[in-house]
Order: C-alpha cells, then sequence, then structure tokens
C-alpha cells in the first residue's frame, strides 16, 4: 500500500484545508487541487500560489515542488502582484518573531549567544509546524462533519408523506434557547467558554486529530452531539467490508453508541459516532449527563477501529 502524503491549502479569510492521497504527489495536477478546493467553496478566480508562483491548471506537483507537509496559498486575483518565478515550494509555515534584536543574528558566526538563538529560532518554527498542521486537520474535520450533519438535515423524508408541518417561529426560539440553556451548564461543568457559531455549532473539545462538535437543529429541535472515528475509509475492498459489520453490529439497538449510532459518508470518507437530545422536552443537565459516556464510548470505538484496520 502506497504511503499517505498531505499538504495544506491557505485561503485569503483564514481557511486552512488538508488533501491527503496516496502516492506521489509530484504527479498531482493544479487541475485535481482547485476540484477539491470547489467542493468546500473557493471561488474558481482566486489565485493558487506556490512561494511567488502563480500556478496554473495544467502544472504538476513536480514542477513547483509540492511536497509532503507543503503549505499553497490562495490570493485574490485583484490584490495579487506580478511576482517572479519561484522553482521549490517551501513546506515551512510563516518564520516566527525572533525575540533577539536583529544585530544578534548579525553577530560573530561562533559567538555562543548567537548560536543559542538560532537553535532556539528552529525549535519554534518545528513546534510552529506542527501546530499548525494540527489546526488544519481539526479545521477540515471540522468542515467535513458539519457539512455532513447539514446533508443529513436537509434529506427529504422518506415516508413519502413531507414530514410534519414546521413549527412556529416562537417554538424554534424556545428549542433554541433549551439548546443555549443545556450549553450554559456544560460550560460551567467544564470551566471553559462554549457558544454557538453562526452556524448553531460549538466546537466542545479537541485531539491532535479529532473534534467533538455539537450542532442545534431547528428543524428537529434536536441537539446533535457528534465525532469522527474514522478519516480515510480503507481501500481494501474486504477490510472495508469487515469494517461495515463491525460497525453495524455495534450500533444494533443503540446500546454501544450512547444511544445513537454510527454513520459512514463515502463522499467525505468520514465514519462518525453520533447521538442526540430534544433539548425541549428533556432536562437541561442531560448534555452535563450524556457528554462523559459519550466521550468515553468514542474512546472505545475509536480503539476499536485501530485495531481492526492493524
Amino acid at each position: 500500500m502506497e504511503e499517505k502524503q498531505a499538504f495544506f491549502v491557505e485561503s485569503t479569510d483564514g481557511r486552512k484545508f488538508k488533501m491527503v492521497i496516496r502516492g506521489d504527489l509530484g504527479k498531482l495536477s493544479v487541475a485535481k487541487i482547485r476540484r477539491y478546493l470547489k467542493s468546500y467553496g473557493v471561488p474558481e478566480n482566486q489565485l493558487l500560489i506556490a512561494g511567488n508562483r502563480v500556478l496554473d491548471d495544467a502544472m504538476l506537483g513536480e514542477e513547483f515542488g509540492l511536497q509532503n507537509e507543503g503549505v499553497l496559498h490562495l490570493r485574490e486575483p485583484t490584490t495579487t502582484q506580478d511576482v517572479a518565478p519561484a522553482t521549490v515550494l517551501s513546506a515551512a509555515p510563516k518564520q516566527p518573531l525572533s525575540y533577539e534584536p536583529q544585530t544578534a543574528l548579525r553577530g560573530p558566526r561562533h559567538d555562543p549567544a548567537t548560536h543559542d538563538t538560532r537553535q532556539m529560532e528552529r525549535e519554534i518554527e518545528r513546534l510552529q509546524r506542527q501546530l499548525e498542521a494540527a489546526e488544519a486537520r481539526n479545521t477540515d474535520l471540522e468542515h467535513q462533519l458539519a457539512q455532513v450533519a447539514k446533508s443529513s438535515a436537509a434529506s427529504p423524508p422518506r415516508n413519502g408523506t413531507g414530514g410534519a408541518p414546521r413549527k412556529s417561529n416562537s417554538s424554534d426560539l424556545d428549542g433554541l434557547q433549551a439548546a443555549k440553556e443545556s450549553l450554559k451548564l456544560l460550560t460551567q461543568k467544564l470551566g471553559v467558554a462554549l457558544q454557538f457559531d453562526k452556524n448553531l455549532t460549538c466546537v466542545v473539545g479537541t485531539d491532535a486529530d479529532f473534534s467533538i462538535l455539537l450542532t442545534y437543529d431547528p428543524a428537529t429541535e434536536r441537539l446533535y452531539i457528534y465525532s469522527s472515528l474514522l478519516t480515510e475509509l480503507p481501500q481494501h475492498l474486504p477490510l472495508r467490508t469487515k469494517l461495515y459489520e463491525v460497525l453495524l453490529e455495534g450500533s444494533l439497538l443503540g446500546r454501544e453508541v450512547c444511544g445513537g449510532g454510527i454513520g459512514v459518508s463515502t463522499q467525505n470518507n468520514v465514519v462518525a459516532l453520533t447521538t442526540s437530545l430534544p433539548v425541549r422536552h428533556c432536562d437541561p443537565e442531560a448534555l452535563c449527563e450524556v457528554m462523559p459516556l459519550f466521550v468515553e464510548t468514542l474512546g472505545r470505538w475509536r480503539r476499536l477501529i485501530d485495531e481492526l484496520l492493524r
């Protein structure tokens, strides 16, 4: 099996996108990168830049030095100036600020203080790379999970009845207020600031690779708790089939999935654990009670899947 490689694309609005492929990055075309970005709503007229070089759709990664953990940038056409061609893509983020005066960097080559400063700068740069890579993974994962949740909420009922009539605006506000009250109690229990964003989603906790998210859905007046168990489905068909069997068996009756379920998005290569609360009809402290169980269930399933794929 070919080794996975990844690189990042930084947008003008501060978003970062992670692209993971198997194989040689040098054979990856700019056109394919643009198709990936388009699926996340990036305008086609934005320029893709490697170093100081504006990339053409026909170019391949080997032509502009695309490498593992590399960083590309998006720029608006009106703000991009004419730049000289570059031959190598830098995999490092922006140079961190030095805490030493500039004159110290230009001191004698064998000055011990200068040597220590350079060592410190290299260490800071390495840590910044790790932090930015982790942030990019989380941003990408949050976007994928939000897209899955949005698609599920927008799907029409399958019973052909058209579903129940929409509740009044006052009912919607009551449900949202109940969700906010539940989140407020969780904030007090965890001792961290939590609030819904404009998409009614809140990130409760993150680690190096995963996030736990809450999303309130006005249509169902339910508060969904979800997190990914896997961010890339196995390519080997028998192994993928075995994975599906384990997930279906474990989801039976909801006992092993915190009363919720496990879903698969083949489009986004995401396997997610999810449960929900009818916040307008349950105690405000229900979220505080279910969250520890959800975290424990999440850890158990991640370990099980990791052992299976190994």
